[in-house]
Formats: structure tokens, sequence, C-alpha cells
């Protein structure tokens, strides 16, 4: 969320479209921004490709930068499927909706250390050898690796 109101100030003239399904946790005074005319937050989940690609459409997306993730570390442990559903399930639809749309010039998905497992502090590089130690830094690991790279090349 801070990420977001850094960029409305950064570039006031880019339009930022905000695709979040609004989790009963979630806090909605973090992620709107009523002073900004070119945010737009629009409540839905991204596991539903052909609404992705709707948006996609009607808003000429060009660049995507994907947060969009169940985050609760402590959570998956006892709900699993629903990090499997929200983090690897929801990437895929993302970017197979971006796949079709055809005019994405950049995709960026944004992760978390938690891939990495227990490394010494500073040393996780993009290159290093993934090793996730609970469930959702497993999901995340998943969608990153396998559908980032198969997506990378179609």
């Amino acid at each position: 969320c801070a990420f977001i109101n850094h960029w409305i100030e950064t570039y006031p003239n880019d339009k930022i479209i905000n695709i979040d399904r609004l989790d009963p946790v979630a806090n909605t005074n973090n992620i709107s921004n009523p002073n900004s005319s070119n945010y737009s937050l629009i409540v839905a989940d991204i596991k539903n490709k052909d609404i992705v690609l709707h948006l996609c459409n009607q808003y000429n997306i060009t660049h995507i930068i994907h947060f969009a993730v169940q985050a609760y570390l402590d959570n998956s442990f006892g709900n699993s499927v629903t990090f499997t559903e929200s983090n690897v399930y929801g990437t895929h639809s993302v970017l197979e909706a971006s796949r079709i749309y055809g005019k994405i010039l950049k995709f960026i998905h944004i992760s978390t250390d938690e891939v990495y497992g227990e490394a010494s502090s500073g040393s996780n590089q993009e290159i290093c050898l993934l090793n996730p130690l609970n469930p959702y830094a497993a999901t995340i690991a998943a969608a990153e690796s396998e559908l980032g790279r198969k997506y990378l090349y179609s």
C-alpha cells in the first residue's frame, strides 16, 4: 500500500488500477486513495481471468505489478489450499489474461524472501536456490518458478 501511494506521488500522471478482493482482514483505509483521480480500486478476485482480461481491455493496461497474494503466513499452516488458490491460481490467471491480452509491456511479480528459507542476511539473490519452509512461501515459489518461467517465453 505504501508502494502505491509512493508511486502516485512520484508519477502523478500514471493511472493506477488496483484489483483487490478485500479479504476480511483487509483494511480498506490502507488501499484506498481518494486524493488521486488517477487511482481506482476495483474489488475483484484475480483468480477470475475474464475479469482481469476485461480490466486490461477497459483501461488499456500496459504494465502490471503483481502484489496480489494471500500473505498471512501463520494461516498458511492451517489452510494451505486457500494459499494455493490465491497465490498460484491467482498468479496463473493474471499471467494468462496478460498473454491473451497481448499488450503488456512489463510484468513484475513481487515476491518474498521467504522463498529462500533460512539464509544469512543479505545473501539472497534471484539466482539463489529456492527453499521455502512454509506453505505460504511454497505457493509463492511455485508461482514464480513454474508459472513465471513458462509465461516468460510464451
